[in-house]
């Protein structure tokens, strides 16, 4: 039993004597097990936001642009429609002086009138007025 205890002396004894230092009560290696657990969640939430306000940009760049196409081409439809509408009544030779059925034409242009831009109003209206100015050179024309 001697030989016992002697062997437990020498294992206590051999053992270095290590001081842990500690910061807010853990040690370093709780520490640093801890801010590196929390660092990967950080990161993740960080690139997370990123990414979630760019694609929001451009969700919003994309819908602004949507937005402004869906527009040009209703105005472009508009214009198209009543352009079309005097053509066919002129071809069809109801836009003279003799048949008058300037009403459908009147209605035509008020309707897409209200609809138009600023940029359209100004084509139709010269459209217009070539178009009476033509009429009159031709109808002078033909009196002469």
């Amino acid at each position: 039993m001697n030989t016992e205890s002697s062997y437990r002396a020498e294992q206590v004894t051999t053992k270095p004597a290590t001081k842990k230092e500690k910061y807010f009560k853990l040690t370093f290696h709780e520490l640093l097990t801890i801010l590196c657990a929390a660092t990967v969640p950080i990161a993740i939430g960080i690139y997370t936001t990123i990414t979630t306000d760019r694609q929001r940009q451009a969700a919003e760049e994309r819908r602004q642009f949507d937005l402004k196409q869906a527009t040009e081409l209703q105005q472009q439809q508009i214009h198209n429609d009543f352009i079309d509408n005097i053509y066919t009544l002129h071809r069809d030779g109801k836009l003279n002086e003799i048949s008058k059925p300037w009403a459908f034409a009147k209605a035509c242009y008020r309707a897409a009138h209200r609809q138009w831009d600023p940029v359209r109003k100004a084509h139709v209206l010269q459209f217009l007025k070539e178009r009476v100015d033509w009429e009159t050179t031709m109808h002078n024309r033909l009196r002469s």
